[in-house]
């Protein structure tokens, strides 16, 4: 005979008013323990469910970390490039201006001697005028 029909036979027929609580009470305990069980069981899974599902967002994160931190790195890398560019090209303006400035001196100097000998010039045509004048009279 198995166990649940002796417990059975044990308690209601021969347990009387008694006995029938007493199989009310022993069933509706092992009811109550399977359905606590049954939550225990359905609760663990969804904390299982919570953790993978935390676990994959971590992963997510971690890799969206990673890519953005790449992409930092190689802004980085470009912004170091083009600020070495640019002081490269402020070197060159700075030679170009140089090479300006000694230009415009050349000019002015060239300018200079220009209008020295345009003076010059000027003080002998007078010179020669005043004296074709005064030879002249």
């Amino acid at each position: 005979m198995d166990p649940i029909n002796l417990i059975i036979n044990a308690l209601i027929e021969r347990g009387g008013i008694w006995g029938i609580i007493a199989s009310m009470l022993f069933f509706w305990n092992i009811h109550k323990e399977n359905n606590i069980s049954k939550k225990e069981k359905k609760t663990e899974e969804s904390i299982k469910e919570t953790h993978d599902l935390l676990k994959i967002q971590q992963e997510s994160a971690d890799k969206k970390e990673r890519h953005l931190r790449s992409k930092i790195d190689e802004l980085e890398k470009h912004i170091i490039s083009l600020q070495e560019e640019n002081k490269k090209l402020l070197k060159d303006i700075g030679n170009l201006e140089e090479a300006r400035v000694d230009d415009l001196k050349d000019l002015l100097s060239e300018y200079h001697t220009t209008a020295t000998n345009t003076l010059q010039a000027l003080e002998k045509f007078e010179f020669f005028i005043t004296n074709n004048r005064s030879s002249r009279s």
